[in-house]
């Protein structure tokens, strides 16, 4: 498993690269790189939202009142990935 190619899918926003890796596990949706960051994480600072909505449903992490979930809140570049996230998630 390459997660720098899963961090940097994410970064990009390469949603149909980050749909490979899932769905042929091989990656962890939740795992953190030496930062403590997660793919969600990245996805919502970069302001990906259709990478953000396909990581949530693919089941990743992001929890009321935990510092994932307050940390993409106030991370997230873009008012609407701020609200759904809010509205659906946290």
């Amino acid at each position: 498993m390459d997660l720098n190619d899963l961090f940097m899918s994410c970064k990009k926003g390469d949603v149909n690269r980050v749909k490979q890796l899932v769905e042929q596990k091989e990656v962890e949706l939740n795992v953190r790189d030496r930062w403590d960051s997660t793919p969600l994480y990245y996805a919502c600072l970069c302001g990906h939202t259709n990478v953000v909505r396909y990581l949530l449903k693919s089941g990743a992490r992001c929890e009321a009142n935990t510092f994932d979930g307050e940390r993409c809140v106030y991370g997230s570049l873009t008012p609407e990935i701020r609200n759904i996230l809010v509205k659906d998630y946290v």
